[in-house]
């Protein structure tokens, strides 16, 4: 049983590391599921702050294209000129 458990958590170690993001561009087909999919989800300001963070750290990580070295600094450039 223990064996089952262990061989489980590694083929889902395995899947998830295949399908993990490596750059920031999505298929827009992807994007609009995902759109679907949260369509009317209520959250609240502590929830909404709590994500924030969590994808700001999350995308410092990834970088803009395979190769690139800027990691976010094109969106943090987009968003200073918006303020």
């Amino acid at each position: 049983m223990v064996f089952f458990q262990l061989y489980v958590l590694f083929i889902k170690k395995i899947i998830a590391m295949e399908y993990k993001r490596k750059t920031r561009q999505m298929p827009e087909q992807q994007k609009q599921r995902i759109s679907a999919a949260l369509k009317g989800r209520r959250l609240s300001a502590e929830t909404k702050a709590a994500i924030s963070a969590g994808q700001k750290a999350a995308w410092a990580k990834i970088p803009y294209n395979i190769g690139s070295e800027d990691n976010g600094e094109k969106n943090t450039q987009k968003n200073e000129n918006k303020v």
